[in-house]
């Protein structure tokens, strides 16, 4: 698998997630708005998906990613080899 499949399969998958957590919140949200009261808030799916906010990488982080990436395609670490 190259690298661009890779990414173009895990893209698919978290769609695939997105979507299922949409599928629960229209349920949810159903449910809830059936049983609200009068003059209460209505709800949307979107008020019960889950939020999904990006961490920023330490460097570090983002070294160990590298390291593993090299790992899974057979690469070589050539950081400290004399020149």
């Amino acid at each position: 698998m190259t690298p661009r499949q890779f990414v173009a399969l895990i893209e698919r998958h978290n769609r695939a997630e997105e979507w299922q957590d949409y599928r629960a919140g229209i349920i949810a949200s159903t449910i809830v708005n059936m049983l609200r009261g009068k003059g209460s808030k209505t709800y949307e799916p979107k008020d019960f998906m889950p939020k999904h906010e990006k961490q920023e990488q330490t460097p570090e982080q983002q070294l160990a990613i590298v390291e593993n990436y090299m790992k899974m395609i057979g690469g070589e670490d050539k950081r400290w080899q004399a020149k």
